[in-house]
């Protein structure tokens, strides 16, 4: 068998034009006419694409890369050997340490060589930090203040914030993960007053992924503050802002060298970094990279959720390198003070999250017998009321509803009640908090951004039923009671990705954007003024991370979809905080169950190797 042209290789339908300029260009700096090169350039990138860090080359052995899709014949290559040697021999290609364009390791692993060095440094610096202690300057002024911050625990339970803040007050790293409802942020609010009290001089920065995390944290420490009592001082002396982690770094659109690096490193003791999931590896090294060597760095997030759109899955890659120094530095929350030990919510989480689908299967038939198949509308009851998922009482609020997913041409009706009941109470709101309050109490969750299930359809459809209903103006873009998502910051309007609006009437009659100020109050704007935005009557999941809804309504594709995964489940359910309405086939949930998100990357076998061979 021969090598196909460049031209053919690269005419494969899941390349983009970006795929093909790249390898265009890796085979002109190789010297011309080398498909072995361009194929691999063109996967390397295409791998990326897809939020993995590298392309396997080994696993090319007696199959085809890509399968049949469509039109397209299946691609494959003459000989994984022969293809190795190829690259090895190309002026573009480096082993480990050589500095190509790409980087093909001893095991057949191929990178881009800005990836292949952002693994190293992460793996290194997280390695280095794991090994370094730090030491406190009066350990008895922590017993007193530990005590008084964490209250006895009952005999042979183990207060794992406790854990996790006392972990993070001693090392130079930490991985703090819990899912929601098990403390975190209440765990960093006393980490800081624990730190601060050691070191009241101390310098120290909140930051998370997206504008709106950074947001959230900012007023979830400012609202601890308020409810631990912390004394006067203490509160003089808590970081006044969350940033982005691009703010915080001074990275500007485009890429080229932040303001903080090597030669000149962020001016903190501590760095605490909220929703870290959805990092990705090249915000994490250059983070990294900005850190003096004496700082202390604390992930905050949960590492079993969807990893970030960009490539890498640092958090989950940490959490997963069950081995030495770095497994000591993760610390899971485990207790859910949300749902309490019984609800099925939870139950149905923890059993996604394992990967049990036979318990998964078994609550999804509970839950449908008990339902009454009439959608979301009352499910979570009020105060002490019992709950079909079986709890009853304000910490225990989970009910769990399945159904069948419709097929596309009923999609619509089946959708009229639930968006009635749970959209109608924001529609008739006229005060932007009281709006804005009802909105965030449900949601519509996809997996998809396209097609007959996915978000862009699914608003369109949400729009009909209320214009139908005669509570929105149809067949215009602004109407009173859109619901927008700002997808791009705004940093002069304090705007941010993630930020939540809805647009009103002001007193005048003029349509106006309202969203929710840090101090509790409400920012309003001329609808012109806004950034990117969407409609978000329903949303991805991957967009829903850092938010949480009272109830859900998630909707899944059938069981084929390559985007179902157990991520995307948990991810999914663990956004409601009382209820959720499952439209999902039986083969659909297993599917998911079953199916963890799998990506390329070696940085957790960089965190597991000994020291000498971790490069």
């Amino acid at each position: 068998m021969k090598w196909e042209t460049s031209e053919r290789l690269l005419a494969h339908s899941a390349f983009t034009e970006l795929d093909r300029h790249f390898a265009r260009l890796m085979e002109r700096l190789a010297g011309g006419d080398a498909p072995a090169v361009a194929l691999a350039a063109a996967l390397a990138s295409e791998r990326v694409r897809e939020g993995h860090t590298r392309f396997n080359v080994s696993d090319a052995t007696g199959h085809p890369v890509f399968c049949n899709d469509g039109d397209a014949p299946p691609l494959a290559v003459p000989d994984v050997k022969e293809w190795q040697v190829l690259l090895h021999a190309s002026p573009v290609v480096g082993r480990a340490g050589e500095l190509k364009p790409l980087v093909l390791d001893d095991a057949g692993r191929l990178y881009l060589h800005r990836l292949w060095e952002d693994e190293q440094t992460v793996a290194r610096g997280v390695r280095e930090r794991c090994g370094a202690a730090v030491e406190l300057r009066d350990e008895k002024l922590l017993a007193e203040s530990s005590k008084k911050y964490f209250p006895p625990s009952p005999p042979g339970e183990t207060d794992w914030q406790q854990v996790a803040a006392l972990a993070a007050l001693r090392n130079r790293f930490t991985v703090i993960s819990g899912g929601p409802g098990t403390g975190k942020t209440r765990t960093v609010g006393v980490l800081l007053a624990l730190w601060l009290e050691q070191s009241p001089a101390a310098r120290v920065a909140l930051a998370a992924p997206t504008g709106k995390a950074a947001a959230r944290l900012q007023e979830s420490v400012a609202g601890l503050a308020e409810t631990l009592k912390f004394p006067r001082a203490l509160n003089a002396r808590l970081p006044k802002e969350a940033k982005t982690l691009h703010r915080l770094l001074g990275l500007v659109p485009g890429g080229g060298e932040p303001k903080f690096n090597e030669k000149n490193p962020l001016p903190f003791d501590t760095v605490i970094v909220d929703e870290a999931s959805m990092v990705d590896l090249s915000v994490m090294a250059k983070l990294l990279r900005a850190l003096r060597p004496d700082a202390r760095l604390v992930l905050v997030g949960d590492k079993d959720q969807l990893a970030s759109v960009d490539a890498g899955a640092v958090l989950g890659d940490i959490g997963a390198a069950a081995g030495g120094v770095v497994a000591k530095a993760v610390v899971q929350l485990r207790k859910n003070f949300r749902f309490g030990a019984t609800g099925e919510l939870a139950a149905l989480s923890m059993a996604v999250n394992a990967g049990e689908v036979e318990r998964v299967q078994e609550i999804a038939r509970r839950a449908k017998a008990a339902g009454t198949g009439e959608g979301a509308k009352g499910r979570a009851g009020e105060q002490g009321e019992s709950l079909p998922g079986g709890g009853t009482g304000a910490s225990d609020m989970s009910a769990v509803i399945f159904r069948d997913a419709p097929a596309p041409a009923g999609l619509k009706t089946a959708l009229h009640a639930t968006v009635l009941a749970n959209f109608l109470p924001m529609l008739r709101e006229a005060d932007p908090a009281k709006a804005l309050a009802a909105l965030s109490r449900f949601r519509i969750l996809c997996a998809l951004r396209e097609g007959p299930l996915g978000v862009a359809n699914l608003n369109r459809l949400v729009e009909d039923i209320l214009a139908e209903a005669g509570v929105i103006e149809p067949g215009t873009r602004w109407y009173a009671g859109r619901p927008v998502l700002v997808t791009r910051n705004d940093h002069s309007l304090k705007l941010f990705n993630g930020d939540l609006g809805v647009v009103l009437h002001d007193d005048g009659g003029d349509l106006c954007a309202c969203f929710g100020a840090a101090d509790g109050g409400v920012k309003i704007f001329p609808p012109i003024r806004l950034p990117e935005h969407e409609t978000v009557f329903a949303m991805t999941v991957h967009k829903s991370q850092g938010s949480e809804f009272d109830e859900v309504l998630l909707i899944l594709p059938d069981a084929a979809s390559p985007v179902l995964s157990r991520e995307l489940l948990y991810t999914g359910l663990t956004r409601a905080r009382r209820s959720v309405e499952i439209w999902a086939g039986a083969e659909t949930l297993a599917a998911a169950t079953r199916r963890p998100l799998a990506r390329e990357s070696g940085l957790g076998e960089r965190l597991r190797a000994a020291p000498e061979t971790a490069k």
